[in-house]
């Protein structure tokens, strides 16, 4: 199993791998990869005979490994890329069965045709050696052969006879997003690699109006440094004037800007988005069950337990950030923080305007 970043850092025309299964939610580094690979296996003049993309939809396992042996014309390699390769697990493509019986009597009488019914694969089973699963064993060293998964995360590949062939021939290539202080090293990469310089306020603004999404980060990032022509840093107000406001609402952004980072801008602003979807009292039930986490967990410090001991479901990082942010809170801040709660709540269940209601208690929160 290798790191997609890794990968592609090691891509090299004489280091092809002759098969590569791509797996993750980074489409960004899952069409970068697979660019690579197929300027690096082809050169441009042979790509049109010798580089060709297809999808497993409409492809069959064994059509599939047909082209994956096929000898290159011309050059010395051919690079074949099927997208989309669950396709072949779960039976998408249809087949028409033509059901011819056995000749009727020629006096009998015409009887309706039964109409034909398309038949679908089954889904091949877990053990089932399969024509890609028989490939992967033994794969044409005059091919570079790349799949991907479109679809399937790690959890619906797993115990596939497909996926576990891709990890036993070290195959296996992992496509994630980068997250937290991770996504922003690999922001500032991207934009070094395009000549932008950006200011760090700038690429926190980016990523909580465009999302964690590779793909439309570097879209952004693409625009930012035509707009600034690399004579100058890209800064807060230039994103606000370039980059569309299109992630979705963030509830954990939220949460972390109310009780981690106590900012109230980023809170008011995300939690004007949260209120085009979902209804005040969910939002204030949200806000509720966040803080007695937060309780727990500085009822467990206090008893000397560590963040793991407490109980408190969180993601690691998270849970660090917010272990540091109770240690400093007064157990009396979370009593007025009750209060403020259980205010607010009887405002809303009272009628109450639910934006002015939840913009105070955010602001509360923040403070």
């Amino acid at each position: 199993m290798i790191a997609g970043a890794a990968a592609l850092a090691a891509a090299s025309p004489t280091s092809l791998p002759p098969v590569v299964l791509l797996v993750g939610d980074n489409l960004w580094l899952r069409d970068e990869l697979c660019a690579a690979y197929r300027r690096l296996a082809v050169p441009r003049e042979w790509q049109e005979m010798n580089a060709e993309t297809r999808w497993a939809g409409d492809t069959p396992e064994g059509a599939a490994v047909d082209l994956a042996r096929t000898p290159p014309f011309g050059g010395t390699r051919r690079f074949v890329c099927i997208r989309d390769v669950e396709s072949w697990r779960g039976g998408a493509r249809a087949e028409e069965d033509a059901g011819e019986g056995e000749e009727a009597p020629a006096d009998a009488p015409a009887a309706p045709r039964p109409p034909v019914r398309a038949k679908r694969r089954t889904k091949a089973s877990k053990a089932e050696v399969t024509p890609m699963v028989a490939y992967l064993a033994a794969p044409d060293p005059g091919t570079v052969l790349v799949m991907t998964s479109d679809r399937w995360d790690f959890k619906k590949w797993e115990g596939d006879a497909l996926f576990e062939a891709a990890v036993r021939s070290d195959a296996l290539v992992v496509c994630e997003r980068p997250q937290g202080d991770l996504l922003r090293v690999w922001l500032d990469d991207r934009a070094a690699a395009l000549g932008l310089r950006l200011e760090r306020a700038a690429g926190a603004a980016l990523v909580e109006r465009v999302g964690g999404e590779p793909w439309a980060l570097v879209r952004e990032l693409e625009k930012l440094a035509a707009y600034t022509g690399g004579g100058r840093a890209a800064g807060e107000e230039d994103v606000a004037a370039l980059a569309a406001d299109t992630a979705p609402p963030d509830m954990f952004g939220y949460l972390d800007a109310l009780f981690v980072d106590r900012r109230p801008g980023r809170a008011l602003s995300l939690l004007a988005r949260l209120l085009d979807e979902f209804h005040p009292l969910a939002l204030h039930a949200l806000i509720l069950t966040q803080l007695r986490k937060l309780s727990i967990l500085k009822g467990g410090l206090a008893q000397g337990l560590n963040q793991w001991q407490t109980g408190v479901r969180m993601p690691g990082p998270a849970l660090d950030r917010a272990s540091m942010m109770v240690r400093r809170t007064p157990a009396a801040r979370f009593t007025t923080l009750f209060r403020a709660l259980a205010a607010a709540e009887g405002r809303l269940k009272r009628g109450g305007d639910g934006r002015a209601v939840l913009e105070t208690l955010t602001l509360e929160c923040c403070r």
